[in-house]
C-alpha cells in the first residue's frame, strides 16, 4: 500500500494517495510514514487543519524526527504563529543542522522581526549548506541592503550635533520672576543715574 501511495504521489494524484494513506492508518495506527506523508499531502492540498493533525500524530510516534519538526515549523510560520515556528525550526536544527530551509525560515522570521543580525546568521548558515539556492541568495542580498540603509542612517545621525539642531533657533531661558524684577530695577537705576549725569 505504501508503494502504491508513493506512486500516486509521484504522479500527482494527491487525492488517491491521501485516501490510500488513510486506509493504511486504519490497518496500522502506528504507521509513522503514513501520518507524515498524509500531513505533507494535506499541506499540498491546503488542508492545514488536517496537516497539523497528521504531523502531530507522526510526532507522537517519533517526537524528535527532524523532517516532521521542520514541517510543523513551516506550518506555524505560514499561519503567523512565530514563537511556535521558532521552537519547531530550532528543534529541527538540533537534530539535523544540515537543513538549509530550516535555517532559511528562521532567517525570514528574524528579518520580519527586524533582528538583522540573527536573520543574517541564519541566512548565512543556509547558504553554507545550499550555496546555489536563489531564495537564500536573494534574502542575503536583502539583508545587505537593509544593513547599508542602517549604516547610512547612523552616519547621518553621527554627522549632526547639538549645535546643528539648535542653529537658527532662539532658545527661551527659564523665567525667574525675582531675576526679572532685579533686572528691571537695575535698568531703572541705570537710567536715573544717566539722567543725573546729563
Amino acid at each position: 500500500y505504501l508503494k502504491m501511495a508513493a506512486l500516486f504521489e509521484k504522479n500527482k494524484k494527491w487525492e488517491n494517495a491521501k485516501e490510500l494513506y488513510k486506509i493504511i492508518l486504519l490497518l496500522d495506527k502506528n504507521n509513522f510514514q503514513s501520518y507524515y506523508r498524509l500531513g505533507i499531502l494535506c499541506i499540498i492540498l491546503q488542508d492545514l487543519e488536517n496537516a497539523f493533525e497528521n504531523l502531530k500524530a507522526a510526532l507522537q510516534l517519533e517526537n524528535n524526527h527532524p523532517k516532521v519538526l521542520f514541517q510543523m515549523g513551516v506550518l506555524y510560520f505560514s499561519i503567523g504563529n512565530i514563537q511556535e515556528a521558532i521552537m519547531y525550526l530550532t528543534k529541527s536544527l538540533a537534530y539535523n543542522s544540515k537543513n538549509a530551509y530550516a535555517n532559511y525560515y528562521l532567517g525570514l522570521i528574524y528579518k520580519k522581526q527586524k533582528n538583522i543580525i540573527l536573520a543574517e546568521q541564519y541566512f548565512n548558515n543556509a547558504r553554507k549548506i545550499d550555496p546555489n539556492d536563489i531564495n537564500i541568495q536573494s534574502s542575503l542580498f536583502d539583508i545587505k541592503i537593509l544593513k547599508d540603509k542602517l549604516k547610512q542612517r547612523w552616519k547621518a545621525r553621527l554627522q549632526k550635533n547639538q549645535m546643528d539642531d539648535e542653529s537658527g533657533l532662539e532658545l527661551p531661558l527659564p523665567i525667574n520672576k525675582a531675576a526679572i524684577d532685579y533686572r528691571i530695577k537695575e535698568d531703572k537705576n541705570l537710567q536715573n543715574s544717566n539722567k543725573k549725569k546729563n
